[in-house]
C-alpha cells in the first residue's frame, strides 16, 4: 500500500477514537480536517521533490510521538494535540528539505521508493509506503480476478438503434482498482487506458451488427483483472424488402399478376403494410406470395412498408401497367391493276464487298429478264450512311437536283439516301422497263458494279428510310426522291451487302422502316423487302466472303414475305429470279399496317363484297394465289399494340 493510503487508515483511526468522547466531538472534527489537509500539502511536496524516503521516517516518528501524547493527555489538551501535532508534522517535512544534503548515491534510473519499518516491534499500525502505480503495463503477465462486476450496456438492452451507447460498470464486491481501459475486443486487446468510471456515454464502431464492449482493471500493483465484455444488436436500418417475382413492365388485359416478397431484419418486424395503388392492407413478414387476377387495364403501383421494433422503417414497390395488347384494325386500299412496281437496289460498296463487286455486273446480268410484263422503275443507292462526293464535269440536266442551280461543278453524293446517277447517263437516276431489255440490263449491271470503296458502316435500312425522308418529309423534297414513287405502284427494296446493319438509331429498325412506308402512303403501297445477305446460320458462307450475319435484313424481308438469298453465291441468277418472281407477286398482294395475329379472323371483302380468294399470311402481307382484281378492298383484322 502506498504513503496516501497510509496517511488516510491512520487518521480514520484517530477520527473514530476520539469521536466516542462526544464533549470532544467537535474539537475532534476540526483536528481531523486541519491535519488532513496539512498533510496532504505535505506530502504533495515531498513528492515533488522526490523525498519519499526521508518521508516515511518522518512519519513513522510522528506516529510515535501521536501515540505517547495520546495517552498521557487525552482529556485535558486535546486541542494542544491537535496543533502540535499539524506544527510537527509540517516541520518534520520541511525541515527535511533544508539544505542541499545528498541521500544516496547518484542514479539516472527512475526512482523506485519502498520503506519498512525501522523498529520491527512498533509502529505495526503503518504499512509500507510505496510510489502509486505508473502508468498501465499490460506486458506485466499477471492477472487477478475481480469477482463482483458486471459490465451494463443501455441498462441491459440486447439491441439498440443508436451509435451512443451507455456503459454502466456495477461492483458489488470490494476492488482495489487503479486504472481501467475501454474497448472493443473479446480480449480486450485494445482501448486505452484512464481513471476509473462507472458510468459512460461511448460512441460504437459498428453499425448494424453485433457490438462487443470490453473493460479491463488494473490495480495499484499494475496486476490485471480478468478482460469482462458485454455485448449488444446495434441497428438502425429498416427491414430489408426483396421482390423475387413480380410482373414484367407490361401485361395483358385479364392476366393474373403474381407478387413474392420477403421482409427480414436483424430486429424482429413491428409491422408491414401492402398497397395496391390506393387500397392499404396488413400483410405478413418474412416470404409471402399474393395474386391478384384478373386486372383491368391501367397502372399499378404494389408497395410495402415495414417497421422494425426499432422503430426502423423501410419502402419497396414495383409497377407495371395492364394493357390490352391488341388493336383491331379496318384497312381500305384501292388496287388498279397496272401491274407497276417501283424498285429501289441497295448495294454495299464497303471495302468488305471488293471480291462480289469484282463480278457484280455479271452475277446480276439476267434480273430485268424475269420482271419482263411488269411496268417497272429501278433506282440504286449505297450503303454508306453519309454522302461522298466527287467532282464532274457540270450537267445542266442536274442543276438544282445534285448541285445548286449554276454550279460549274457537281457534286456526285454517293448515298445518305441519294440515288446513283446511271452510269455513262449523266443527270439520269431511274432504269425503267420502257427501254429496251439488253440496254436496260446493261445500265444496271455497270451502275451497280461500283469503282469507289465506301464507308464500311453498311445501313441499307437507314439509306431508304433517308431516301423517303428526302422525296416526302423533308421541308425541301428532294424531287429526284420524290418522283419515284409513281402513284398506283407497289415498293420493292433488295439490299446485296455481306455486313449486318452497323447502327441502331431509330431510322435503322425494321419496324420503323415499314411504319414510315405504311404512313408515307397512306397504306396503299405494296412492300417487300428482298435480302441477298450472308444468311443467318450459314457459317461456311460467313468463312469465306460473309462479314456478318445479316440479321435485321433477314428479320425485314421474313416480315414483309421478301426472299432471302446467299450473297456467298457465285452467280445471283436463281436468286435474282426468285426475287424477282416475288416482286411480281406484289401484284397479288395486299399489305397490311402490321402482321395480323392468326387467333383473329381476318374479313376481306372487295368493293363492300366478300372476296373470296384464297391467301397465305407472310408477315405483314397477305399474298393471294391468283392476281387481285382492280377495286376497293376492306381488311379487318387484329395486330399487336
Amino acid at each position: 500500500m502506498n504513503l496516501e493510503k497510509n496517511v488516510e487508515i491512520y487518521l480514520n483511526l484517530l477520527k473514530i477514537d476520539y469521536i466516542f468522547d462526544s464533549k470532544y466531538a467537535r474539537i475532534v472534527i476540526l483536528f481531523y480536517e486541519i491535519l488532513a489537509t496539512r498533510i496532504k500539502a505535505a506530502y504533495s511536496f515531498v513528492r515533488q521533490q522526490n523525498r519519499l524516503a526521508l518521508s516515511n521516517q518522518c512519519l513513522h516518528s510522528w506516529g510515535d510521538f501521536m501515540t505517547s501524547f495520546k495517552n498521557k493527555m487525552r482529556q485535558t489538551v486535546v486541542l494542544m494535540i491537535v496543533l502540535i501535532s499539524a506544527i510537527s508534522i509540517t516541520a518534520c517535512f520541511s525541515t527535511s528539505d533544508q539544505g542541499s544534503q545528498t541521500i544516496g548515491s547518484a542514479t539516472t534510473q527512475p526512482p523506485d521508493f519502498t520503506s519498512s519499518p525501522s523498529d520491527p516491534g512498533q509502529n505495526n499500525d503503518v504499512s509500507v509506503l510505496v510510489e502509486p502505480p505508473p502508468a498501465a503495463n499490460e506486458q506485466s503477465g499477471n492477472i487477478r480476478p475481480v469477482s463482483g462486476v458486471s459490465l451494463i450496456i443501455n441498462n441491459g438492452a440486447d439491441r439498440t438503434s443508436d451509435p451512443i451507447m451507455h456503459l454502466s460498470v456495477l461492483l458489488t464486491e470490494y476492488a482495489e482498482i487503479g486504472v481501467m481501459k475501454i474497448g472493443f475486443t473479446n480480449d480486450c486487446s485494445d482501448g486505452e487506458w484512464g481513471d476509473f468510471t462507472d458510468n459512460i456515454d461511448i460512441l460504437s464502431p459498428t453499425l448494424n451488427g453485433e457490438v462487443t464492449v470490453s473493460i479491463q482493471f488494473q490495480d495499484y500493483d499494475r496486476v490485471l483483472s480478468q478482460c469482462i465484455t458485454s455485448s449488444i444488436m446495434h441497428d438502425n436500418e429498416g427491414p430489408e424488402i426483396t421482390f423475387t417475382t413480380y410482373p414484367s413492365a407490361s401485361i395483358e388485359q385479364g392476366s393474373r399478376a403474381s407478387i413474392s416478397y420477403s421482409v427480414t431484419d436483424a430486429s424482429a418486424i413491428s409491422s408491414v403494410t401492402c398497397r395496391l395503388n390506393q387500397l392499404e392492407k396488413p400483410c405478413l413478414a418474412d416470404s409471402n406470395n399474393i395474386d391478384i387476377s384478373e386486372m383491368p387495364e391501367g397502372s399499378y403501383i404494389f408497395s410495402i412498408d415495414a417497421v422494425d421494433e426499432l422503430g426502423n422503417t423501410s419502402h419497396g414497390q414495383v409497377a407495371w401497367s395492364v394493357v390490352s395488347s391488341t388493336k383491331h384494325l379496318l384497312q381500305s386500299i384501292l388496287v388498279r391493276n397496272e401491274n407497276k412496281v417501283d424498285i429501289l437496289v441497295v448495294i454495299d460498296n464497303s471495302g468488305s464487298m471488293a471480291y462480289e463487286q469484282q463480278s457484280m455486273a455479271l452475277r446480276t446480268s439476267n434480273f430485268l429478264s424475269i420482271l419482263q410484263g411488269l411496268d417497272w422503275r429501278i433506282a440504286i443507292t449505297t450503303t454508306d450512311p453519309t454522302a461522298t462526293l466527287s467532282v464532274n464535269t457540270a450537267d445542266p440536266k442536274l442543276n438544282g437536283l445534285i448541285a445548286p442551280v449554276g454550279s460549274k461543278k457537281v457534286y456526285k453524293y454517293v448515298s445518305d439516301g441519294l440515288f446513283l446517277p446511271i452510269n455513262n447517263h449523266p443527270g439520269e437516276f431511274y432504269i425503267e422497263s420502257t427501254l429496251s431489255q439488253s440496254d436496260a440490263q446493261n445500265r444496271l449491271s455497270q451502275t451497280l458494279q461500283r469503282p469507289e470503296t465506301g464507308s464500311g458502316k453498311e445501313q441499307a435500312i437507314y439509306a431508304t428510310y433517308r431516301m423517303i425522308e428526302r422525296g416526302f418529309t423533308e421541308q425541301n423534297k428532294n424531287p429526284v426522291q420524290h418522283n419515284f414513287f409513281r402513284d398506283g405502284a407497289n415498293f420493292s427494296a433488295l439490299v446485296i451487302s455481306d455486313e449486318d446493319e452497323s447502327a441502331s438509331g431509330t431510322k435503322n429498325d425494321p419496324q420503323n422502316l415499314m411504319s414510315l412506308v405504311y404512313n408515307t402512303f397512306q397504306g396503299q403501297k405494296a412492300f417487300s423487302w428482298h435480302s441477298i445477305i450472308t444468311k443467318p446460320k450459314d457459317e461456311n458462307c460467313l468463312k469465306t466472303y460473309g462479314a456478318t450475319y445479316g440479321e435485321r435484313y433477314n428479320q425485314l424481308s421474313l416480315m414483309t414475305g421478301g426472299l432471302i438469298g446467299s450473297v456467298c453465291e457465285s452467280d445471283y441468277a436463281s436468286q435474282l429470279a426468285g426475287i424477282a418472281n416475288g416482286i411480281r407477286q406484289l401484284v397479288k398482294t395486299l399489305t397490311l399496317s402490321c402482321q395480323p395475329l392468326p387467333q383473329f379472323p381476318i374479313v376481306v371483302l372487295k368493293d363492300g363484297q366478300t372476296y373470296s380468294g384464297t391467301y397465305t399470311i407472310e408477315g405483314v402481307n397477305l399474298k393471294f394465289d391468283a392476281e387481285l382484281p382492280a377495286g376497293g378492298y376492306s381488311i379487318d383484322y387484329h395486330c399487336l399494340k
